[in-house]
């Protein structure tokens, strides 16, 4: 069957797309019974992506848009189980599966390389989007969207998965300044309102308006639906239009976003923001200068402001940057370009400042603006920043993510406000050409004038800080429920009591074993039998040890000089983490840190420092730590990136005063951003650390052992700088030297001997002065902090390591991480507790945790992951369900990886003494895994909890109701 035989479809029109590297046949139709819209890229790619989305721009911040998008996924007619998504994730092969509420639609993407599974997953996703069982079943509502609780008391409180999401997100100063900006810049359309929900706004949402929500806007004649890769697309769409288009007549659904009319001047907002009720007020509020910049649907402006964004502003030695930075205006000054919404918003963002500071903030940015308009930008900056964006575009290299997906994802940046124009922002090669050109023009400095210097549509959002608002709010909730409480008739409170029956009955209900087997999955026979085959060889380069991986790269090189960091000693080891910060960001003898950020822009794909602790499959306190310098690159331009190294080795000024400060005060703003967006990282990082030798390493060298250190330093800079720069420098003379040094090379044979050459080069570089020599370990303490947050939710995590009681590594562990994180934790914490996310792991090195992921419970989680034990002790499953469970498991296993891919996790697992047989024994072990072999489990978990391991972060007030469970508790800043 051919695309032209279909005749429930019009072809609009036909394209072969060249996008960066890759040839790609493209249709754009439309299902001519419902007016629904289809794109078709089909190319040889086996990793298959579909995506179905809706516009659904909100009119409130009650989040119906994201209740939605979670509770349509809790069933459907003709899958009518109480999740069918994770019955999905149990036996699938997927690459790719969630659902992602944007600000003005809602997408709902998978992705495998099976065809079988790739048919399930699409169905599946199908008949939930046009199906749910919402209309039949208000539990859903009530569990993914929000609902009272009753205490003992009688006393009320809001629970419900989004509702403790977004109480997480609104505990988050970036999330919230985020919103604030979008809110001011378009106060007349959608983007003003929050499609997440605002945890205020949230409760205000009934059950009728949300299903009304639903009836409006997920329409076939509201859809776009998009396929990718090597399949059948006709049979894909002939399926799609019999099983769900074809039952549905087009309708008109009013989804536009609208038309935000300019300001007739600039406008301010200014809202304040919690912190911590122990955190100091000073120089902790946040300013941001806005500016909607047109719209979407010119392909040169909408790449050229991200070359602007990094140019301006975020570049090492931006322009604006540096002047902010000299002010004294914040510790961190950057800037951000959101183009996935119809209207494009800039902004210029100093953290960390003082409120008085706006006048000087805003003159400081018109004074810049205008000498960039009059002087003109230095070209070989843009250049050199085009070059890097465009060698991203060509390697196309997006990590897990399948590279359909978010072709997919960027159609939609044009292809929602215009349907005229689906491509524009996919074929950028021209695109590429133009504004190197125009480089040679004032193009960009055009731009500047026009959308920045003289755009009036602008606002000044100032976020203020203000300790223990928390607390205000959490005793104006109360006060609040105490209102809603005295006022309810007793009909009403009768009503929360059945509504919570009615909850608790679905959440307590067994799904029906017919029901069950109606989810489509895979077989074991669908199931690869051996193992990744590793790319490793070890060979010499000069006098060098090298790692090397024979993959096909495009003409991509990816390099990574790993020097070891056995012999360092004990008082410098916690500095190799300040280096790793400073080295690539400092200046050096022949270019200042913004020259030299432009000559690693222009020569390589990225190029900058890391830290590996690896651990050993041996023995679960033997680890090899390295530093790194890493870098991809274009063959032909290998030379000069070495020279780079070289320079940035032999000569960087790891002394500058005023440099280094700027660079660390930058790191510790940063670091509390991440921690407060990622506290479960920072339980689990932190957990880990108490009893296991690799952790501690790790804490030590990259995470709040660093954090700390580093704040120590900037709080007294003037009176530890010299102290600071010994130790930095001695550690490069310690670091780069002949003797530590391993070669990890990914790419083409042939260009090993060009790497041979290069190197003999860059040895010359090496240190071979005298230095300390000692061996450094971590002395373990179980410490059990809690620690404390201007945040609303919890993160729980235990911890532990269960090669401590002498017990193997086993592939099976695979399988119980995906039956407890799809079953036992999906099931107490987040179903019926109410936390967004939960999450497990058990490593080769036996290093194993339990963590929740915006939870609004503590002690309630910890007596969940207490009772695990019991749990795998009587678990049970028939031969088709563990199926289900093997295939999860192995499905991450096998997720496809990129060639860089490929070559880090053989390099990882040669340092981890993990051999070709070792991968096999595991896959076998998986694949053999039965419910007994999962009780024999039980065990390892015992293990792991009896070394009693645990972090919290999270709300102050919950911490110290539970102090009696922690050794310390203490401000997480």
């Amino acid at each position: 069957m051919k695309l032209e035989d279909l005749n429930a479809y019009k072809i609009i029109c036909t394209k072969d797309l060249k996008i960066g590297l890759f040839g790609t046949k493209a249709w754009i139709l439309r299902h001519k019974k419902t007016n629904a819209r289809i794109a078709l890229l089909e190319n040889d790619d086996d990793n298959k992506v579909f995506n179905i989305v809706f516009r659904t721009p909100p009119k409130n911040s009650t989040g119906v848009a994201h209740i939605i998008e979670h509770s349509v996924l809790a069933g459907s007619e003709k899958y009518p189980l109480k999740d069918p998504f994770m019955e999905l994730e149990k036996g699938s092969l997927n690459t790719f599966l969630n659902a992602i509420t944007y600000s003005d639609h809602t997408a709902y993407p998978v992705a495998s390389c099976n065809d079988h599974d790739f048919q399930n997953l699409m169905d599946v996703y199908l008949d939930a989007v046009f199906h749910p069982l919402i209309y039949k079943n208000k539990a859903i509502f009530l569990q993914e969207g929000w609902h009272y609780e009753i205490d003992e008391n009688e006393l009320l409180s809001y629970n419900g998965v989004v509702y403790n999401e977004m109480k997480g997100a609104y505990s988050d100063a970036d999330d919230i300044l985020y919103r604030l900006i979008k809110s001011s810049l378009y106060p007349d359309i959608a983007y003003s309102s929050d499609s997440g929900g605002d945890p205020k706004d949230i409760p205000q949402l009934s059950y009728e308006e949300f299903l009304e929500f639903h009836r409006k806007y997920y329409h076939p004649s509201n859809s776009y639906i998009y396929l990718y890769g090597n399949m059948d697309m006709a049979e894909k769409l002939d399926y799609i239009d019999r099983q769900y288009l074809n039952a549905y007549d087009a309708i008109e659904v009013d989804s536009e976003i609208g038309t935000q009319e300019l300001f007739d001047q600039p406008r301010r907002l200014e809202k304040d923001y919690p912190v911590d009720s122990a955190e100091d007020e000073e120089e902790k509020a946040m300013l941001s200068l806005n500016f909607m910049i047109g719209d979407n649907m010119d392909p040169n402006m909408y790449l050229a402001f991200d070359i602007l964004d990094n140019v301006i502003c975020n570049q090492n030695g931006a322009p604006l940057k540096v002047a902010l930075l000299d002010a004294g205006i914040g510790s961190d000054i950057y800037s951000m370009y959101n183009n996935g919404i119809k209207y494009p918003f800039f902004s210029i963002v100093a953290k960390d400042t003082d409120a008085e500071n706006e006048k000087k903030f805003l003159e400081i940015i018109d004074c810049e603006l205008r000498k960039i308009v009059e002087k003109g930008f230095d070209k070989k900056t843009l250049h050199a920043n085009l070059n890097a964006s465009e060698f991203k575009y060509l390697e196309a290299d997006y990590g897990r993510y399948p590279r359909g997906l978010m072709y997919g994802l960027q159609m939609l940046d044009s292809w929602l406000y215009d349907d005229s124009k689906p491509f524009i922002h996919l074929e950028a090669n021209e695109t590429y050409k133009y504004l190197h050109k125009m480089i040679e023009t004032d193009y960009f400095e055009k731009l500047v004038e026009k959308y920045l210097l003289n755009n009036i549509h602008r606002t000044i959002v100032l976020l203020k800080p203000k300790a223990g608002l928390l607390d205000i709010e959490e005793e104006n909730l109360n006060k609040h429920l105490e209102v809603i409480r005295s006022e309810m008739t007793q009909e009403q409170f009768d009503e929360i009591r059945r509504d919570n029956e009615l909850l608790t009955a679905f959440q307590d209900k067994e799904d029906q074993p017919e029901d069950l087997r109606k989810i489509p999955s895979l077989g074991m026979n669908d199931l690869e039998k051996k193992a990744f085959r590793l790319v490793n060889e070890t060979l010499k380069i000069d006098e060098f040890p090298c790692l090397y991986h024979d993959v096909k790269t495009n003409e991509i090189g990816y390099l990574n000089l790993s020097f070891d960091l056995k012999e360092i000693p004990a008082e410098y080891y916690p500095f190799i983490g300040v280096l790793r910060i400073l080295l690539f960001d400092v200046s050096t003898e022949h270019f200042t840190y913004g020259e030299l950020s432009n000559e690693i822009l222009l020569s390589s794909g990225g190029m900058g420092a890391s830290i590996s602790i690896v651990s050993s499959r041996k023995s679960p306190d033997e680890c090899r730590k390295f530093f790194n310098i890493n870098t991809r690159y274009r063959y032909e331009n290998l030379d000069d990136v070495m020279k780079l190294i070289q320079e940035v080795i032999r000569s960087s000024r790891l002394d500058d005063e005023k440099r280094v400060l700027e660079i660390l005060r930058e790191y510790v703003t940063t670091t509390q951003e991440e921690m407060i967006s990622s506290g479960h990282l920072v339980a689990v990082d932190r957990a880990l650390s108490y009893d296991n030798i690799p952790s501690a390493y790790h804490d030590i060298l990259a995470k709040m052992s660093l954090y700390n250190l580093i704040s120590d330093y900037v709080e007294h800079f003037e009176e530890k700088k010299k102290e600071l720069f010994k130790r930095v420098q001695m550690l490069s003379e310690m670091i780069f030297r002949s003797e530590n040094l391993m070669i990890n090379f990914t790419g083409d044979r042939k260009e090993l001997t060009r790497l041979e050459k290069s190197i003999r080069v860059l040895k010359e570089a090496f240190y071979d002065c005298d230095v300390p020599k000692g061996r450094f370990v971590p002395r373990l303490e179980k410490k059990n902090e809690g620690f404390m947050a201007s945040s609303q939710v919890q993160y729980v995590c235990r911890a532990g390591n269960f090669r401590k009681a002498n017990l193997p590594y086993t592939g099976s562990l695979r399988v119980l991480r995906a039956i407890l994180a799809s079953e036992y934790l999906w099931t107490n914490v987040r179903v019926k507790n109410g936390a967004y996310g939960c999450m497990c792991s058990f490593s080769s090195s036996g290093e194993s945790y339990l963590v929740s992921y915006r939870d609004p419970h503590l002690k309630k989680t910890l007596d969940v992951y207490e009772n695990t034990v019991s749990y795998i002790q009587s678990f049970d499953a028939d031969e088709t369900t563990m199926a289900k469970y093997i295939i999860g498991a192995i499905g991450e296993l096998d997720i496809p990886k990129t060639p860089v891919m490929k070559g880090n996790y053989s390099r990882d697992c040669y340092l981890a003494d993990i051999t070709q047989e070792d991968l096999q024994k595991e896959r076998d072990e998986l694949l053999n895994t039965n419910p007994e072999k999962i009780r024999e489990l039980a065990g390892y978990m015992e293990a792991i909890l009896k070394q009693n391991c645990f972090v919290v972060t999270g709300n102050s007030t919950k911490i110290k109701e539970n102090k009696n469970l922690f050794k310390s508790i203490k401000n997480l800043f």
